[in-house]
């Protein structure tokens, strides 16, 4: 898989690099230090996933994560995915590293919008798979003005901003960009244990306000809601869970996107199979 990497010496999860860390890393862990244009050239008209982890999360951990993910998507969904991408950014480091969580979230969306320009200049086809507070980063990307491409986003436990969910103009502006977003959550999903985040974020999960969202987005013809209550039990359970795994790869199969009616196929097959 490659890394865009946006921390300083590559590292340093509270401040961002003067320049883009560009490599490609093998599934044995191995670094190795890659430019834009070999990047570029090596996914030039390909279907990519790209990964966007959330907050509080040391490089070591980032690095673990999308390499679980990797291992999980290539043997589950390697005739829907040519390449993986991890865009690493400074999301602090741990709980204490609150502030510069919401400092950077506009920076690294700046960032990442870019990134997407460019795989749409290459060509590429495009899904996004964003990891609890890392769909906010995704979310300030949409703010740039301009046009871009993304076919599917995939919100694992989202942070739903509060503008989105008592203002569904927004998410329709967002829509508008993006062939269908996917939602998924599950019900009191507290995914970090810090009194400062839950009293000061007003209401950044998707439970905050989840009846009155629903019954907005349902309106919205292309975004869907899944919730895996019972199934998860955390948001770390995105990173692994077989059954998610199984059910993105049945959705992109599903050209009619029937939501509901891929969850329950997919929930009886893997509890089948378990």
């Amino acid at each position: 898989m490659y890394m865009i990497n946006l921390r300083q010496d590559g590292v340093d999860g509270n401040v961002f690099s003067n320049k883009e860390h560009l490599f490609n890393l093998d599934r044995n862990g191995k670094i190795k230090q890659i430019n834009e244009t070999e990047l570029l050239s090596a996914i030039n008209g390909k279907s990519v996933l790209v990964l966007v982890h959330g907050f509080y999360e040391e490089i070591f951990d980032v690095l673990s994560y999308y390499l679980t993910l990797d291992y999980h998507y290539r043997k589950s969904l390697t005739d829907k995915y040519d390449a993986i991408v991890g865009f690493i950014w400074p999301s602090g480091e741990s709980k204490y590293g609150n502030y510069h969580s919401k400092e950077h979230i506009r920076k690294a969306g700046s960032f990442f919008r870019h990134w997407v320009y460019r795989l749409n200049c290459a060509q590429c086809t495009i899904d996004v798979m964003s990891n609890g507070m890392g769909s906010l980063v995704v979310y300030h990307s949409f703010q740039i003005p301009g046009d871009f491409r993304i076919r599917n986003i995939f919100l694992m436990g989202a942070g739903i901003p509060q503008e989105v969910q008592t203002n569904i103009s927004q998410m329709e502006k967002i829509v508008d960009l993006v062939k269908h977003i996917w939602v998924f959550y599950i019900e009191n999903n507290n995914s970090h244990d810090n009194k400062s985040v839950k009293n000061k974020a007003k209401k950044p999960m998707i439970y905050s306000e989840r009846k009155k969202w629903e019954k907005q987005t349902a309106q919205i013809q292309n975004v869907s809601l899944a919730n895996l209550t019972g199934l998860i039990d955390d948001y770390r359970g995105y990173q692994s869970l077989t059954f998610v795994i199984e059910l993105i790869g049945a959705l992109l199969s599903n050209s009619q996107n029937l939501l509901s009616t891929t969850v329950n196929d997919v929930k009886e097959r893997v509890l089948n199979d378990s």
